[in-house]
């Protein structure tokens, strides 16, 4: 995994089921909750995302032996094994209670101009981070065939129940390092997905798999929530959510130090007698990058012919845009003219 600043590369046991983390004063005085949580799951490899924060932030053993020196921080690996995966619970709940809030057609058909755009006729798409696949069934449904790549096994399963005998192959995977059999015609990854990659060298990594999944001059389309739509339109903030099945509540933090946007979000599900049951908690994470960030990571990945586009338009990405979408290509074995430039809103 990624090396992470303040924290040691490797576990350092304390004492058996306990890991000790070293984190900056600095950090730890600005954000402990999201710094505490990411140093924890870098320690473990980034196997999990969704550490209870505010749970190490309250529970978790600390020393601090002077203003520069790091503080230390004993956090049983037992907690952390159990902790699950961002939306795991939710899964079950996810496609009807966004599909209230995003025009999931919209975004597919807006991927299909971009297609047109840039003169593909993909067959067989990639589609990264699919989760319970809403745009992964529409793209089926139209024709595509699709390879939809997730880790959670609870969101996959959701697709698995509904694909039926569309042309989907699902597998269970992190989107860092992954292969596929046979290369695709097309790569894409939508929803912010490519924001829970919290580090430049996680970002690569995927880029580098991506790359190597795509045949020659195979397009990469993803969208990104921008550094404004994290730190404005998220920002720190809390709102509540109900639909027929659950009531939540979503509370939003970001880190300008750290560019990282912290979400905890939690939900009690809706009982037939009118009352709530349990307490559910998951905590999700994303990274705000620039657009040069993006650029320099798809470029060392081997990418070429980057194109950034306010999202929904084909105008250039501005100062005041939420989400990006982002188009890459991979160079084909021979040149060919470049890519149309930005500059003109979609018919």
């Amino acid at each position: 995994m990624q090396k992470s600043t303040g924290c040691g590369d490797k576990p350092d046991r304390l004492i058996p089921g306990t890991l000790l983390l070293r984190i900056p004063f600095h950090s730890v005085r600005n954000d402990p909750i999201s710094v505490i949580s990411t140093g924890a799951e870098r320690q473990r490899g980034g196997v999990e995302k969704s550490l209870y924060a505010d749970w190490c932030h309250h529970n978790a053993t600390a020393s601090h032996s002077g203003a520069d020196s790091p503080l230390t921080f004993a956090i049983p690996q037992l907690f952390i094994k159990r902790m699950p995966l961002p939306f795991a619970r939710f899964a079950r709940y996810y496609d009807r209670f966004m599909e209230r809030y995003v025009d999931y057609p919209e975004w597919v058909d807006y991927v299909e101009r971009i297609f047109r755009r840039f003169r593909r006729q993909p067959k067989k798409l990639l589609d990264l981070a699919c989760g319970t696949g809403i745009p992964t069934v529409l793209f089926a449904r139209r024709g595509y065939q699709v390879i939809g790549i997730d880790r959670s096994a609870e969101m996959l399963a959701v697709l698995e129940a509904k694909k039926g005998s569309l042309p989907i192959t699902v597998i269970n995977a992190d989107i860092r390092k992954f292969t596929l059999d046979t290369p695709v015609d097309a790569a894409i990854s939508l929803y912010d997905s490519i924001n829970y990659l919290l580090t430049p060298e996680e970002l690569e990594r995927c880029f580098i798999c991506v790359h190597r999944a795509l045949v020659p001059g195979g397009l990469f389309v993803f969208d990104l929530n921008t550094v404004y739509g994290l730190e404005k339109q998220w920002g720190s903030r809390t709102i509540t959510r109900e639909n027929e099945e659950i009531i939540s509540i979503w509370q939003c933090r970001f880190d300008r130090q750290t560019m990282l946007s912290t979400l905890r979000l939690v939900f009690w599900e809706k009982l037939p007698d009118g009352t709530t049951g349990e307490k559910y908690e998951e905590i999700h994470q994303e990274r705000a990058y620039t657009t040069d960030e993006v650029r320099q990571a798809l470029e060392r990945a081997g990418f070429s012919r980057c194109r950034f586009f306010h999202h929904g338009t084909f105008l250039p990405v501005s100062p005041f845009s939420v989400r990006m979408m982002v188009v890459a290509e991979k160079p084909r074995r021979h040149p060919m003219p470049d890519l149309q430039s930005p500059g003109k809103k979609l018919k």
